[in-house]
């Protein structure tokens, strides 16, 4: 079935990116310095990537990663010479600091990319070098750069996940992309560049791991910053197999349980264990404060859904104010000049 886009879906699509830049306008104006400062970094490294001197001194190889020269990777890490993973950057950036600013610390936010960052370029290396013993000695792979925030980029995405419902963002011919989809989209687009030439052969392994290890993180590791007893975000929302689409749900969810009880087994992870406290009836309960883990998740996610709605009412506000300035109904003027007109009239009349 071949797709026409009729003039309904195309105004729907275009009145969503008007509002969309509007929205970043004013977003980036009222921005934290927090997100300024990463803003101007990936900026400037976009820039002195350009420099006479720049690939000689800011580009990063595969081969410098294997050898273990980790002393320029630093610098290196904000030199981003591709302007499509500068867009991804900034826009992944601004829509999850927004979505996370009342809830995660700066600290938190700080420890979050430092950590994705690192661990995804050590994997990185791990399967460069995999990869090129596979090949019988690919030269071509020792040449790959890694430079850039590709990494941190990808990986906020999983938060903008975490925190945003169900919803559409656009119909597309094949469907419609939804919230949930995000993660997968980063991925899918960057494989898709990728084979049309747009961007880097290791930018795949670099989104690829981010978005896998951020998941890892979020579901299983990350402090609850308001309850020390429970850590990650277990709700069904979260899960493994809805970062994907739906109709690749069933045999992911089997993947998901096999890497869960692994996980277990390796002893990387211990499971929450519920104790019925009320059944416990020849054990004294005094001193004893019973703690639920599922309760401590149900509080959680309402304490997260009560910050996504309270920035959600206030774009909504701002938005609405920024419509009333701009979008003003031709009928309305010219019913007042007709009024207008009709006043004047009579005045001469008299």
């Amino acid at each position: 079935m071949i797709f026409t886009p009729n003039q309904e879906n195309i105004k729907a699509n275009t009145q969503k990116v008007l509002l969309f830049m509007k929205e970043i306008k004013s977003k980036l104006s009222n921005s934290d310095y927090f997100l300024k400062v990463y803003y101007a970094i990936n900026v400037f490294g976009f820039f002195i990537s350009f420099l006479p001197f720049g690939e000689s001194l800011f580009y990063y190889h595969t081969i410098n990663l294997l050898n273990l020269q980790i002393l320029n990777y630093p610098i290196a890490a904000i030199v981003e010479p591709n302007i499509l993973m500068l867009a991804m950057s900034i826009v992944s950036s601004f829509y999850a600091f927004h979505m996370i600013e009342g809830t995660w610390k700066k600290k938190e936010i700080i420890k979050f990319a430092l950590m994705i960052h690192t661990t995804t370029t050590i994997l990185i290396g791990i399967t460069i070098y995999l990869i090129y013993r596979i090949t019988d000695g690919e030269v071509a792979l020792l040449d790959e750069i890694i430079n850039g925030l590709v990494p941190i980029s990808a990986a906020l995405f999983v938060p903008i996940k975490q925190f945003l419902p169900d919803v559409a963002i656009f119909t597309t011919p094949f469907g419609r992309i939804k919230n949930t989809h995000l993660p997968f989209c980063c991925i899918f687009f960057t494989l898709l560049f990728y084979l049309i030439g747009f961007v880097r052969y290791v930018c795949i392994f670099q989104t690829t791991f981010a978005i896998q290890l951020a998941w890892i993180y979020l579901r299983f590791y990350q402090e609850n910053p308001n309850d020390n007893t429970t850590t990650g975000d277990l709700s069904d929302h979260f899960a493994w197999h809805t970062l994907f689409p739906r109709i690749a749900h069933k045999p992911l969810i089997q993947i998901g349980n096999v890497c869960y009880n692994l996980m277990i087994k390796l002893n990387l992870y211990k499971p929450v264990v519920l104790v019925d406290v009320n059944a416990m009836s020849s054990v004294p309960l005094t001193g004893i404060v019973p703690s639920d883990p599922v309760e401590a998740q149900r509080s959680r996610d309402a304490e997260r859904r009560r910050q996504k709605a309270l920035n959600d009412l206030k774009a909504r506000l701002a938005k609405n104010k920024v419509e009333k300035s701009i979008n003003i109904s031709p009928s309305q003027d010219e019913t007042e000049t007709l009024e207008s007109v009709k006043v004047d009239t009579s005045k001469q009349i008299l």
